[in-house]
């Protein structure tokens, strides 16, 4: 047995290698253990309490990948063996590799709990707050990947310095030659992230108006009225004057009629009383105010303002009617008239009419001659 132990295997006898082999397996195995009543006895932990520290830390137990204590083990019972300089170096190369590997799995969890929170704290059914959350773990996670994969080049000693230039020469290129791209790119993290607009809104941009179906890292889809799909370049829609229309609280309305000139004094005089009588009769209205405005050419004409309280077109438009059609009731019990485009033509006849005729010539004739 003595004789067994004392064999030379790889530079080591077997007595070191069975020593770091026990190592190894009671590392392995109390690691493995104490993970698995970790995530049992703080899940349970984290079910019941409404903290949300807890829940971070199961996250990133969870995240603790087996592989990663499974190597871990390895290296520190390797501690007890000796090694050629390259094998050293490898097994510290490949060692620091597994070390960003399991600290790229701990920043993701990181990363998810932030975005969660983000959502929750925001609102969990905004599709806005969803796109921004998406967006802002997309660029976090591109940050990680990045530094850690010069950490881990730097730890294997390459020289990342000329690898660094010649990326950022060739990402300039890159620019130059996807500036639309990119900056429809860059459009897209402003929306996502200032949020003028959501998914569900109707918006009008210049001559364009509809529903936002998506917000791509490109364009923006939105969905017309008259039913078809319209695509719209991010750097466009950021560039230009966009309405909201879900954002709107109240709407203002603005509405003029006239009546004929055959109406007394004291009828025009009733108009605003009633018009204000019936808008406020209306729900969800509030009044502003009705006036005679103006003399015009065939009509007395009276403006009307009121708001209604709230964005939905359709809703609008009904009380609109509403008030419409109680105002033609109201105004047809008070035998008021509505005005339309008339021109009334008097003629005098007699006497004279006829002088005035007879001497027109005489005038045109004169003038002719002067």
């Amino acid at each position: 047995m003595q004789s067994i132990l004392d064999i030379v295997l790889l530079g080591n006898q077997a007595r070191a290698w069975l020593h770091a082999g026990l190592i190894f397996l009671a590392l392995f195995f109390t690691l493995a253990i104490l993970r698995r009543f970790l995530l049992s006895r703080l899940g349970r932990i984290a079910a019941r309490t409404t903290t949300d520290l807890d829940d971070l830390v199961v996250g990133l137990i969870r995240s603790t990948s087996p592989v990663f204590l499974f190597l871990l083990s390895a290296r520190v019972a390797s501690s007890a063996l000796d090694f050629t300089p390259t094998a050293d170096k490898a097994r510290t190369y490949l060692f620091g590799a597994i070390v960003f590997w399991q600290a790229v799995r701990w920043a993701n969890a990181l990363i998810a709990f932030g975005a969660r929170r983000y959502t929750a704290r925001m609102a969990s059914n905004d599709a806005a707050t969803r796109s921004t959350a998406r967006a802002l773990v997309f660029v976090v996670r591109l940050v990680v990947y990045s530094a850690v994969l010069v950490l881990v080049l730097e730890n294997m000693q390459v020289k990342i310095t000329a690898l660094i230039t010649g990326l950022g020469i060739g990402g300039v290129a890159v620019a130059l030659a996807a500036q639309n791209v990119l900056g429809d790119l860059f459009a897209a993290l402003a929306i996502i992230t200032d949020r003028p607009f959501m998914i569900g809104d109707f918006i009008v941009s210049g001559t364009e108006m509809g529903t936002i179906e998506d917000i791509g890292w490109k364009t923006t889809r939105l969905l017309s009225l008259s039913g078809e799909q319209i695509i719209m370049a991010n750097s466009n829609l950021l560039s230009s004057r966009v309405r909201n229309y879900r954002k709107m609280k109240e709407r203002r309305v603005v509405f003029s009629f006239g009546v004929t000139y055959d109406t007394g004094s004291a009828k025009l005089a009733a108009i605003p009383p009633i018009v204000k009588d019936i808008v406020r009769s209306v729900p969800k209205t509030r009044f502003d105010r009705c006036h005679f405005m103006n003399y015009g050419e065939s009509s007395l004409d009276f403006e009307t303002v009121y708001y209604f309280l709230g964005p939905d077109y359709n809703q609008h438009m009904d009380a609109q009617q509403a008030i419409l059609l109680e105002l033609y009731r109201r105004c047809e019990a008070h035998d008021i008239s509505f005005a339309f485009p008339t021109r009334t033509v008097y003629i005098e006849r007699g006497e004279s009419m006829t002088r005035r005729a007879e001497a027109a010539p005489e005038r045109l004739v004169h003038g002719a001659k002067g």
